[in-house]
């Protein structure tokens, strides 16, 4: 479900290339969709809960879509202030951070919790720094860019040659990821 035409044709373009039956609907969450009430075993948010104050919000009208016992995943990139997602956002895109709620892994779970999901699991994913930034042309934010993406780059590569998995921690991690059941 997505509201855009652009981003239903995009997932059915890749639901077909992926040579995977699937219905994409294109609706406003905030609607009642009653016909797609309970229908599903599985629900996903890419990106979604950390644009609204009230993360709940949106939780609770994507759970309605969700049989009993059926399975939500929520993705939200690292927003949380200790992060340095967030650092490198404050000097290169303040104005898309705005657009984002700050929030810890503990507050994403909670919101979940609040809502009537069972959490199953919950942590950070991946290793990196989103680098939208208001003024992407701008020199100096093309060189803090550069500087934060090879930085990561090279943490990567040093712990690919000593065989060592990157850490994802609240500091470096690239998502935050929650599992749970209606």
């Amino acid at each position: 479900m997505d509201y855009s035409t652009e981003g239903c044709e995009l997932s059915r373009k890749r639901l077909q290339q992926a040579g995977i039956n699937g219905q994409v609907y294109q609706r406003d969450l905030f609607e009642p969709n009653e016909d797609l009430q309970g229908k599903f075993d599985c629900v996903v948010s890419f990106g979604l809960v950390e644009h609204f104050e009230d993360t709940g919000e949106p939780l609770r009208l994507i759970r309605r879509f969700l049989k009993d016992g059926g399975t939500i995943l929520t993705t939200a990139p690292n927003v949380d202030p200790a992060s340095l997602n967030v650092r490198v956002m404050r000097r290169i895109g303040p104005k898309v951070l705005a657009a984002h709620k700050l929030m810890t892994l503990e507050q994403l779970r909670s919101s979940h919790e609040a809502c009537g999901f069972e959490t199953i699991s919950s942590g950070y994913e991946g290793m990196g720094l989103c680098l939208e930034s208001d003024d992407p042309e701008g020199r100096s934010t093309r060189l803090l860019r550069m500087a934060a993406y090879r930085s990561v780059q090279l943490v990567r590569k040093s712990l690919e040659l000593l065989r060592q998995r990157p850490p994802v921690i609240r500091l470096t991690g690239y998502m935050m990821v929650y599992v749970g059941r209606a």
